[in-house]
Order: C-alpha cells, then structure tokens, then sequence
C-alpha cells in the first residue's frame, strides 16, 4: 500500500487478512527460514482439519512447490519491514487463534501506521485455515460485512461531495 501511494495512487480503504506488523525485531536467519517452511509443511502433513491443504503436497514436485513459495515469503517478510503511516482506513479480520488481543500481538499494531481509523474484527479459525471449512463461511460473511461498510461510509462521502 504504501509503495502505491508513493506512485500516486490513493488509498481509502485497506483490509489485512490476519497480518501482523513487521517490526524487524524478529528477523530470522537462513537457516531459520528454511526451518520454519519445513516445520510448517510438516505441521498441515499431520494436521487432520488441513486435508485440502495436504492435497497440496500430494506428490513431491507440488510439495517441493509449496515449500518454495513458503521460503519466499518468510524471506519477504524478513526482509520488508512496515515504516511509516498510511493515509487509509486499515480494517482487520485476526484469526481465531486464541491469541490474548494485546499491543504484543503485531496485528493489532497497525493502528500506529495510519493517520486514520484502525478496527479489528475477529475472525474465526487459526491463521492456515481461516478459509477452508468450516471457517470460510463464517470469515467470508464477516469480510462481507466490513466492505458493506466501507460502501456505506464512501457513498456518504459522496453524497455529501455532490
């Protein structure tokens, strides 16, 4: 977002899918990344509730795919560290993790990198399975919700622009 807004492009609205902040104070290390991919492949492996991800990594040249695709982002986001404020709503859906809903907890650090409204709304499921079932109905509907209201709130803006 703030890479399009330095191209000029304006922003009203930002929605962020159970993002944390990246502060830098975590950065990992090669060898950490890789252990971190892996360690996550082997989690959806022995996870039952994750079986349309395990289709993922049927075979070795899809699971060789996703481990890939996994490294590269956790690579990104060592290595991209979110500075300064937008000037953007940022609305966010936090998975159900159980997670203590506290300033320790990255997500809800994005209200300090907005010159305008943050609100968080509470999704349901954890972060890798927030949308497959039986998650994504209730998570899609809450997503729904929230550009219903960011609708609402730009026709006002333009009613009262006319």
């Amino acid at each position: 977002a703030a890479h399009m807004t330095a191209q000029g492009e304006i922003i009203g609205d930002l929605i962020l899918l159970d993002s944390a902040v990246r502060t830098g104070e975590n950065r990992l290390t090669p060898r950490e990344i890789q252990d971190a991919a892996q360690s996550l492949v082997e989690y959806i492996e022995a996870s039952p509730h994750l079986t349309a991800l395990q289709e993922l990594l049927a075979d070795e040249i899809s699971r060789q795919q996703v481990l890939e695709k996994m490294l590269s982002f956790y690579q990104y986001s060592n290595d991209h560290i979110t500075t300064g404020r937008l000037d953007a709503d940022i609305h966010l859906l936090r998975s159900g993790d159980g997670r203590a809903e506290t300033m320790e907890d990255g997500r809800l650090l994005w209200g300090s990198h907005t010159h305008k409204n943050f609100k968080a709304t509470q999704g349901v499921g954890e972060h890798i399975a927030m949308f497959l079932p039986p998650n994504l109905e209730t998570n899609a509907a809450l997503l729904h919700r929230v550009l219903r209201q960011i609708f609402q709130e730009t026709s006002k803006k333009y009613k009262h622009a006319t």
